[in-house]
């Protein structure tokens, strides 16, 4: 009975997750924009702004029959959009594996947290890539999917009451963290060092992960950052003082926490490692 409930609801967050994937979508190409994501209802074409059909927006499969070509211009469809398809589907589909099945309404909202957490990591970090533009929709989304879902949040503490409150401060903690960093970097540089977007997302990761784990993965992010950057200098793929967006560090720092976390992982033990 387990087993087929476990089966059937993998393949119900699959699906959903390709869904929610071409939603993911339309609020890269939309929000950077200050497009509305409801209206148009319907997606378009950017070359032609044809409107696109029901037919011709199944998530990945419309991509392979249409053979990556608008079915009224021809124009070409990145591949980029199938791929956040599956990249959402993915990591809701392995969230939900390793919680195991969804037995009662505080699973339900506990999973339902992580699977904002996840949708808007994707969104942001293209976001980023793109525009260098972390719309305050994601953020918000963030925010409210991690203190919404906190008093059903296991990673946050033992009681209703203490896994809100710890939401709460690490929102607080995490957002005001990287607020300073990037006023203090600010003067010592003579320019932005860490812009606003930054902040409103690392506020919405310690609603989800509390202050320890937000905490943890901005350092993270600052080691990943930093070892591109190393990377980039010495290839000569990158200038000195070039601006990189530090949106797709602090996700992938941030999935690779909260996934280390729901497989049994503590911190503190992981912290004592590095610190060897």
């Amino acid at each position: 009975m387990n087993l087929s409930l476990d089966c059937f609801q993998a393949i119900l967050v699959f699906l959903l997750g390709l869904e929610f994937g071409s939603f993911a979508n339309v609020c890269i190409y939309r929000w950077p924009r200050s497009a509305s994501v409801v209206s148009p209802r319907r997606s378009f074409c950017p070359w032609c702004s044809h409107q696109i059909s029901w037919i011709e927006n199944i998530p990945v499969l419309s991509f392979v029959f249409l053979r990556g070509r608008c079915r009224h211009c021809a124009s070409p469809i990145s591949f980029r959009y199938p791929l956040v398809e599956l990249s959402v589907a993915a990591l809701w589909l392995s969230a939900h594996r390793v919680l195991g099945p969804v037995t009662s309404v505080t699973d339900g909202f506990f999973l339902a947290g992580i699977f904002g957490f996840l949708f808007a990591a994707v969104v942001t970090t293209l976001t980023d890539l793109d525009w260098r533009l972390i719309p305050d929709e994601a953020s918000a989304l963030l925010v409210g999917a991690g203190l919404l879902s906190a008093v059903a949040n296991p990673l946050l503490g033992a009681t209703a009451v203490e896994r809100l409150g710890a939401s709460f401060l690490g929102l607080a903690v995490s957002g005001g963290s990287v607020w300073l960093i990037g006023a203090v970097g600010s003067r010592l540089l003579s320019r932005e060092a860490m812009g606003g977007g930054d902040v409103k997302l690392m506020a919405g990761i310690g609603a989800v992960l509390g202050w320890q784990g937000a905490l943890f993965t901005l350092f993270v992010a600052a080691f990943l950052g930093g070892v591109f950057s190393l990377i980039g200098l010495l290839s000569g793929r990158l200038k000195r003082g070039q601006h990189i967006p530090f949106g797709p560090f602090l996700n992938a720092a941030g999935v690779g926490t909260l996934f280390y976390l729901l497989t049994g992982g503590e911190l503190l033990s992981l912290i004592e490692r590095f610190s060897v």
